[in-house]
């Protein structure tokens, strides 16, 4: 099974774009766009580029194809985001989206990658799935790319059993 969370605090640990560490935070959670709660608590002292994630959960239930499948296809987002120094420093924002995306994409080749392996729950990553657009300013002037996609998953609590029921 897919653990996003732990999968992208990895990535931003990793990826030597981001850096994250213990003392240089580069990673964070957030509801949505407009509440960007653990980045925004700490814009202050975050350089460079950073990794949130959506920590609620989205999704459909079913087969695509319409048969009486039982699959669960979570929606994951994540942002790749760059602080700009300078407002309306124009070239200044295209060139940290440009940076982001590229950090983006190397997330998502890594995913790519585990999938054909098998890897961290990946198997059913839905690469046609992967939708991506330029956000910000977000917070103190942060700058950068949204991505999202589905991975689906059989789930066993979408068995009916008898004995829930009275």
């Amino acid at each position: 099974m897919f653990n996003f969370k732990a999968y992208m605090l990895d990535c931003a640990t990793r990826l030597k774009d981001i850096g994250h560490t213990n003392s240089v935070k580069r990673f964070f959670r957030c509801s949505g766009i407009a509440g960007l709660e653990e980045l925004l608590n700490q814009q202050t002292d975050v350089s460079g580029r950073v990794l949130v994630i959506h920590n609620n959960e989205e999704g459909s239930v079913g087969d695509m194809n319409k048969a009486d499948n039982f699959l669960d296809s979570p929606y994951y987002v994540f942002y790749v985001l760059e602080k700009v120094e300078d407002y309306n420093d124009f070239d200044a924002e295209e060139l940290a989206k440009k940076n982001c995306k590229t950090a983006g994409f190397k997330i998502i080749a890594r995913m790519i990658r585990d999938k054909r392996k098998g890897l961290n729950g990946l198997d059913f990553l839905d690469f046609t799935s992967i939708p991506y657009q330029n956000v910000g300013p977000v917070g103190v002037n942060f700058h950068g790319v949204m991505f999202s996609f589905t991975v689906s998953d059989g789930d066993t609590r979408l068995v009916y059993n008898k004995e829930d029921w009275s």
